[in-house]
């Protein structure tokens, strides 16, 4: 952030690439930073990272087991969470996938990541997690994941674990071809905090907990869909950044997750709707608002719409007249 605000920086083209540790770091970063005005990578290049910190745990030494232990303020049987969000996917005891599980690389399915590892490595289980993450990108449907087995060199590379099996110059001109995408259609945010995840700010309930939301995006409906909702509190958008009009009819679909539902604030409004409707329903504005029951509010000085979903599970369809 500070190169950010101190030099010209195209904030479209920034990429991140990382060897081994390196490779588990940036993309743990890449994933937990999704906003473009901190700072997002276009594309990382992952070289057999270490993208299950607790998988990698298993097979180091005691010594490393020890300053991981460090890091992570315990086991990663005794504090999973700091464990899990500083990995990009989550690995049982077989070192294969745990389905359902909070894996942190789906922040990253609608960017370009190439993994490499070099076929000869003998580190054999940076080759599963490199293999275990392409299988995870695969099930998530993300098609711009590329993983990449190379030849390792004997002269170069007596030890096989090393960066020599990747081509600098290929990378760079692979990266080249790239630039952010920060406005995709639909996805998936995990969060392990309350942050803006490209142009969405989302709020959570329950600190160091995850939260997350699937969204998608029709600007030639004029809609946009919130489901799978879990442990937020708020989400916020600018309607306009997301290819929406708010000088027309929106409709706003929504699966609420919270107990005690949650509040969604619409930017760029510059007056009040002549009519909210709620399932067809029609609902009355109320700011604050009241508790158990839908209601909304443009709030003047701001520009925000925001709307009340009431408590419980469901699923709700609001409709905004202009």
């Amino acid at each position: 952030r500070l190169l950010l605000d101190y030099y010209s920086i195209d904030r479209d083209r920034l990429y991140g690439v990382g060897f081994s540790m390196g490779g588990g770091s940036v993309m743990g970063y890449a994933a937990r930073h999704r906003d473009r005005r901190r700072g997002s990578f276009a594309a990382v290049l992952n070289h057999t990272g270490t993208v299950s910190l607790s998988d990698t745990y298993e097979f180091v030494s005691t010594d490393a087991q020890t300053v991981m232990e460090a890091l992570f303020f315990g086991s990663p049987t005794q504090n999973p969470f700091d464990w899990t969000r500083a990995s990009s996917i989550v690995l049982d005891a077989s070192s294969q996938l745990v389905p359902g599980a909070d894996h942190m690389a789906i922040n990253l399915a609608a960017t370009p990541v190439k993994t490499i590892y070099g076929l000869t490595d003998p580190e054999l289980y940076l080759i599963n997690q490199s293999i275990q993450l392409d299988q995870f990108f695969l099930s998530a449907g993300a098609t711009n994941h590329i993983l990449e087995p190379t030849v390792t060199s004997p002269v170069t590379c007596p030890d096989g674990h090393c960066w020599d099996t990747a081509d600098e110059t290929l990378v760079c001109d692979w990266f080249d071809t790239i630039t952010l995408n920060s406005n995709p259609a639909s996805g998936t945010i995990l969060t392990d905090r309350s942050i803006r995840w490209g142009h969405y700010d989302v709020t959570t309930v329950v600190a160091d907990a995850f939260a997350g939301v699937d969204f998608a995006v029709d600007a030639a409906t004029n809609s946009i869909t919130f489901s799978n909702v879990r442990n937020l509190q708020e989400i916020g958008v600018d309607v306009t950044r997301i290819g929406l009009d708010p000088a027309t009819s929106i409709s706003f679909n929504v699966q609420s997750g919270g107990p005690n539902g949650e509040t969604y604030r619409l930017r760029s409004f510059q007056s009040a709707p002549v009519l909210v409707l709620r399932n067809a329903q029609q609902v009355g504005s109320a700011c604050p608002s009241t508790p158990g029951a839908p209601s909304w509010c443009l709030e003047s000085t701001s520009g925000d719409l925001v709307l009340h979903e009431p408590g419980g599970t469901g699923t709700a369809t609001w409709r905004i007249l202009p």
